[in-house]
C-alpha cells in the first residue's frame, strides 16, 4: 500500500499478507486453537466460572455466537477483503476441514426447503438448468430403507431399560438424523441440476461435489456414455475425475487449464477433463455451443436461504 495511508491499515495488510503465504498457510490452519485459549483465558480473568450445569447453555450459546459470526465473515468477507483475506478470518474461528464439514451440513438440510419452494423459486436470472438424475435409483433405495431404520430403531428402543432415559432419546435423535441425511443426498441430485450460464458452467454431484469451469476454459466436449461401475460420486485419476450418477457418465469436458472440484472433506482436487452426467446429452451440447445471453444483476432478498448459498464459499 502507498505511504499515504495509515500506519494501521499498512500493518494490517501486512498481517494478511504474511498469513496468506504458501509456506504459513498449513500453520495458520490451526489458528483457531490460539483464538479458543485465548478466549478461556479472557473469561478466567474476567472471573467468568459458570457452574457444571451451566456450561451445556454457555456451551449452546458461544457456538450460537461463533456461527453467527462465521455467517457475517462468509457473507460480508469476500466482498470486503477478498476471499484469501476471508480464508484468514475463518481460520481464526475453525478448521477448514470443520468448516467444510458444517457447509456440507448445513447444504444437506437445505435441499428440504429447496425442494418444496423449488416450483416457487424459479430458476436464477441467466441460467439453464441441465438434470442429470433420470437413471439414478438413489430416491428409491433411501426410501425403501426407511422401514428397515424404523424398525432396528424400535427393537433397540425397546430393548434398553425404561429409566435409560437419555439413551434412548440420542438413539430416537441419531436415527431421525439419519434418515434426514439418507433423504437429503437422495433429493440432491433433482435439488441441485447443473447450471450454465452466460460465461460458466457449474457441474454438481447432488449436494456433495461442485466444479465452476469458466466456458473460456472448455477445449473440448465429448460425448461418451461409460459405467465405469459403483455408485453415485466422485472419483480421480491423474488429471481427470469422473462425478457419476448410479454408476454413469455421459459426456466429457476437456479443459484448457485446471479447474478445481470441491469434496465435502478433503482439500478441493484439480483437474483437466472431467466426465459427467447428464440425462439429455444432446441438450448440454447445444446449450454450450449457444449458452444463455449475460443479464444486469440485480440485487434481491431470498429470505434464510441465502445463507444456504454463502456457506457453499465455506470451504478453503
Amino acid at each position: 500500500m502507498s505511504d499515504g495511508h495509515p500506519i494501521v491499515i499498512r500493518l494490517f495488510d501486512r498481517y494478511f499478507g504474511a498469513l496468506m503465504r504458501p509456506g504459513v498457510r498449513r500453520a495458520r490452519r490451526w489458528a483457531f486453537v490460539v483464538t479458543i485459549a485465548a478466549v478461556l483465558l479472557l473469561a478466567h480473568s474476567l472471573g467468568l466460572r459458570p457452574r457444571l450445569q451451566d456450561g451445556l447453555f454457555v456451551g449452546l450459546g458461544l457456538v450460537a455466537i461463533d456461527l453467527i459470526v462465521l455467517l457475517a465473515v462468509i457473507a460480508l468477507g469476500t466482498r470486503l477483503l477478498g476471499r484469501e483475506r476471508r480464508d484468514v478470518l475463518l481460520d481464526l474461528l475453525i478448521h477448514p476441514v470443520a468448516r467444510r464439514v458444517i457447509g456440507g451440513e448445513w447444504r444437506l438440510l437445505g435441499v428440504y426447503p429447496r425442494a418444496l419452494l423449488r416450483r416457487l423459486r424459479p430458476t436464477r436470472t441467466g441460467a439453464v438448468q441441465l438434470a442429470y438424475h433420470r437413471s439414478s435409483s438413489a430416491l428409491a433405495i433411501a426410501i425403501a430403507m426407511l422401514p428397515p431404520m424404523a424398525a432396528e430403531t424400535a427393537v433397540i428402543h425397546l430393548l434398553l431399560p425404561a429409566d435409560w432415559l437419555i439413551p434412548r432419546l440420542v438413539l430416537l435423535v441419531l436415527s431421525a438424523y439419519g434418515a434426514i441425511v439418507l433423504v437429503g443426498l437422495a433429493i440432491g441430485e433433482r435439488v441441485h441440476p447443473h447450471e450454465l450460464t452466460a460465461d460458466s458452467l457449474e457441474l454438481r454431484c447432488g449436494t456433495l461435489y461442485r466444479a465452476s469451469i469458466p466456458l473460456r476454459c472448455i477445449a473440448s466436449v465429448t460425448r461418451r456414455r461409460e459405467r465405469p461401475g459403483g455408485h453415485s460420486g466422485l472419483s480421480v485419476d491423474g488429471e481427470g475425475a469422473r462425478l457419476t450418477i448410479g454408476g454413469r457418465t455421459d459426456l466429457e469436458l476437456t479443459l484448457r487449464e485446471p479447474v478445481e472440484i470441491e469434496r465435502p472433506i478433503g482439500e478441493p482436487v484439480a483437474v483437466t477433463r472431467i466426465a459427467f452426467a447428464a440425462d439429455d446429452p444432446g441438450d448440454v451440447e447445444a446449450a454450450l455451443a449457444s449458452p444463455p445471453p449475460a443479464r444486469a444483476k440485480r440485487a434481491r432478498s431470498r429470505g434464510w436461504l441465502a445463507s444456504i448459498d454463502a456457506l457453499d464459499g465455506v470451504a478453503a
